[in-house]
């Protein structure tokens, strides 16, 4: 029995259905990218018969090429790199008055770039395994937000424990 006041299961579903619905209704759509993959290049490029790449073109082929003869699309290697993603949703802090940070002897403030983000502790292992997200992938065409983790994840949440993690993330670009 609690000394005070006892957390019932009846309270700690309505927090449960409160924070899963802060992060599907309020959560932003981030890019996770991975480590790139190399595939073969359907492009023009030749192969030797010794099954080394070539720079010399075939004609016919799918890419148009420059005057060069070379492949814009795989530099004749015949393999291109392709970036691997995943879309999550992210609950998102990037309040500038909370990450703000004093000029050194100067008392000017300038915002950190960092940003907080609430989880679900299934997309755990996305979020280890990507190399940068992005932020807000509806506006990509006009500005891009480049972030990396900081630090490790951590389950913050205390009435409704392993389901929901929280990390920090640095902007990069």
């Amino acid at each position: 029995m609690a000394k005070i006041f006892e957390i019932t299961s009846d309270i700690k579903k309505i927090a449960q259905d409160a924070i899963d619905d802060l992060i599907d209704q309020m959560g932003k759509n981030v890019r996770l990218i991975y480590t790139p993959k190399f595939e073969a290049c359907s492009c023009n490029s030749a192969t030797n018969p010794g099954s080394k790449p070539s720079t010399y073109v075939r004609h016919g082929g799918p890419v148009p090429v420059s005057n060069m003869g070379i492949c814009p699309l795989c530099n004749g290697t015949n393999k291109r790199q392709t970036e691997q993603s995943t879309i999550i949703k992210l609950l998102c802090t990037w309040e500038v008055k909370d990450f703000t940070e004093p000029f050194k002897g100067i008392a000017v403030q300038q915002p950190n770039s960092y940003l907080q983000s609430k989880f679900y502790l299934s997309d755990l292992p996305k979020i280890l395994q990507a190399i940068e997200m992005v932020m807000q992938i509806d506006l990509e065409g006009y500005i891009q937000h480049r972030f990396r983790l900081k630090g490790k994840p951590i389950d913050s949440s205390n009435i409704v424990q392993n389901r929901y993690g929280l990390c920090l993330w640095e902007q990069i670009g």
